[in-house]
């Protein structure tokens, strides 16, 4: 046994002596410092990471990517501005010198499920707030305090305790979770030690092979810290282009051309939609006044599509159930995936995006 005093590399010489004389051995050997990687961590007094507010040089709080990195799916700043999310840039992860990590999320968090379209800041305060779709309590993703240890021969950096992460809560070791893990292990594909010091995280999603990538910052100087930004209020106008898209493939009627039917054009299909690229995704675009509309699809077969009462995005009126539609005077597009035919009419997709 040998005690280094300091991490370096080394050359280890090991002499084997027998009745048939000796040899030597020699190995090169990489003795790392114990308290080094916990040091680029917490420093030597704690230290506190945020997600990156900074997307100047293009790098964005988190984001996923495949696996060859070739491009990005979609990231906070580019798939949707960073002032939107706001109240998950004030999160702050603060790791402790005795192997812990302290996490507070703030007067508000961000929250979102994967099975229905509810996602936005909400209130820390309301117990409501932490309850899931299901009823499942998620209130240990909030405020709290979880062990942590940092390998820099594997590269990992492993949170243990109820609810832990760092970034995004339903992001865990191997694929997007609902409810709170109680380990989450990271890859650490980068740590910088600089004047702002840099901290990039990553997990691999097994569900289609892609990357969850999250870029931390710490600042020495308070002060160097970016102010949150914000978003401008944009006054509406009186009308607004909307595009209607529609996924026409699983249709199998009679009917070759669809058309998007409405009250502001009496409910006529005298406008058809286009596939200009031929890949069974029409569209129509239109130029529409800012208000509240009611809608279906229609194709020139006369075929209609017949929705369900209390659907989401839908309103019934007497006898009629519509898809409704509010123009607030910016660019709307509308995505209607998975149409799929029943008899003579259309069967309600599971899937609706509005944006």
């Amino acid at each position: 046994m040998h005690t280094y005093d300091e991490a370096g590399s080394f050359t280890v010489i090991l002499t084997a002596t027998g009745a048939g004389g000796s040899d030597d051995r020699e190995e090169t050997i990489n003795v790392v410092d114990p308290q080094a990687a916990g040091a680029l961590l917490a420093g030597t007094q704690g230290k506190t990471w945020k997600l990156i507010r900074d997307i100047s040089m293009n790098t964005y709080p988190y984001a996923i990517l495949p696996q060859d990195r070739s491009q990005i799916w979609w990231a906070l700043g580019t798939g949707q501005a960073i002032c939107e999310r706001d109240c998950i840039l004030d999160d702050t992860f603060t790791f402790n010198v005795d192997g812990t990590m302290t996490r507070s999320v703030g007067v508000d968090f961000w929250g979102e499920d994967g099975r229905s379209a509810i996602l936005g800041c909400f209130d820390t305060g309301v117990d409501e707030n932490w309850l899931s779709v299901d009823g499942v309590d998620l209130s240990s993703w909030g405020d709290g305090t979880f062990d942590y240890s940092y390998s820099m021969e594997d590269e990992t950096l492993t949170l243990s305790g109820e609810g832990a992460y760092m970034g995004l809560a339903k992001v865990g070791s191997t694929d997007e979770v609902f409810v709170p893990q109680t380990e989450v292990i990271y890859t650490v594909a980068k740590i910088v030690d600089a004047d702002v010091d840099t901290l990039v995280l990553e997990t691999v999603t097994e569900a289609n092979g892609g990357i969850w990538s999250f870029t931390f910052v710490s600042y020495e100087v308070a002060s160097d810290e970016p102010e949150m930004p914000v978003c401008e209020e944009v006054e509406p106008s009186d009308s607004t282009q909307v595009t209607f898209m529609l996924n026409f493939n699983d249709y199998t009627g009679e009917g070759t051309i669809p058309a998007v039917i409405g009250n502001w054009n009496n409910w006529s299909s005298a406008q058809p939609m286009t596939d200009e690229d031929g890949d069974g995704m029409w569209e129509s675009t239109m130029i529409l006044a800012t208000g509240d509309y009611e809608f279906k699809f229609e194709t020139d077969a006369g075929d209609q599509e017949i929705l369900a009462a209390g659907s989401d995005c839908t309103l019934t009126t007497d006898i009629y159930t519509n898809r409704v539609l509010t123009v607030a005077g910016k660019r709307t597009v509308s995505t209607f995936d998975n149409l799929a035919r029943r008899g003579i009419h259309f069967y309600l997709p599971k899937k609706l995006f509005l944006s």
